[in-house]
């Protein structure tokens, strides 16, 4: 029997929170090396003040890089308006 789309989505939702469930910090380190650091980590986690740790101590990232800029740069289409820009009933095209 074929797994619908949504069971496969399940099953990635599913193994990906139980990596992280598993290695936090392996889970985080991973994910955070697939973004543009100014300043790279010194440590994924922190726990020299337990109970407060700290994520990612040392680093420092452009969060507007790694969100926008850094997609266009790499060939994903610029948009003109945001998705979430919406005309009023009534009004003229720009």
């Amino acid at each position: 029997m074929r797994h619908s789309l949504h069971e496969g989505l399940r099953d990635a939702h599913a193994r990906t929170y139980d990596d992280a469930a598993r290695d936090p910090e392996w889970f985080w380190g991973h994910a955070a090396r697939q973004l543009h650091w100014d300043v790279p980590p010194a440590l994924v986690l922190d726990r020299s003040t337990a109970p407060l740790y700290r994520w990612f101590t040392g680093g420092m990232l452009n969060t507007c890089y790694n969100a926008i800029d850094r997609h266009v740069e790499g060939g994903a289409p610029s948009r003109r308006r945001s998705s979430t820009t919406r005309r009023s009933p009534g009004s003229s095209a720009r």
